[in-house]
C-alpha cells in the first residue's frame, strides 16, 4: 500500500523546520568576529605570548561581554594580571578568572 504524498511533504517540512531552528544564536560578538572562536583564539594567543605565565593547561570559555577562563597557571612574582592581559583583547570586557595559581617553591640559600 502507498504512503499518502501529504505525509512526505509534511515530513520535509520538519525537516526543514528543525534545519532553521538549529541555526546558532546571536550572540553580538559576530558582528566585531568573523570566525566561530575567534575571540577565544585571540585571548589565548595573548594569554600565552607572556614569558613568565606558565600555563599547564588553558581552557577559554565565552561568555556574555567576556570569557571565563579556566586551568592550571605557573606564575612568576612579577607576573602581569592574567585579566588586564585578557581584556586587552577587542570585545572581552569581563574576565570569570577560574585558574588554579602555583607559584615557584624557591628553597632559601643556607649561609
Amino acid at each position: 500500500m502507498k504512503r499518502p504524498k501529504t505525509k512526505r511533504a509534511s515530513r520535509r517540512r520538519r525537516t526543514s523546520a528543525a534545519h532553521a531552528s538549529a541555526a546558532p544564536p546571536h550572540t553580538g560578538y559576530t558582528d566585531v568576529l568573523d570566525r566561530p572562536h575567534e575571540l577565544e583564539l585571540k585571548v589565548r594567543h595573548e594569554l600565552l605570548s607572556e614569558s613568565r605565565l606558565h600555563f599547564c593547561s588553558l581552557v577559554i570559555h565565552r561568555i556574555d561581554h567576556g570569557v571565563c577562563l579556566e586551568g592550571i597557571v605557573q606564575v612568576e612574582d612579577d607576573a602581569p594580571d592574567v585579566c588586564g592581559l585578557a581584556q586587552r583583547v577587542e570585545g572581552v570586557e569581563r574576565v570569570v578568572n577560574r585558574l588554579v595559581v602555583h607559584r615557584p617553591h624557591r628553597v632559601p640559600v643556607k649561609g
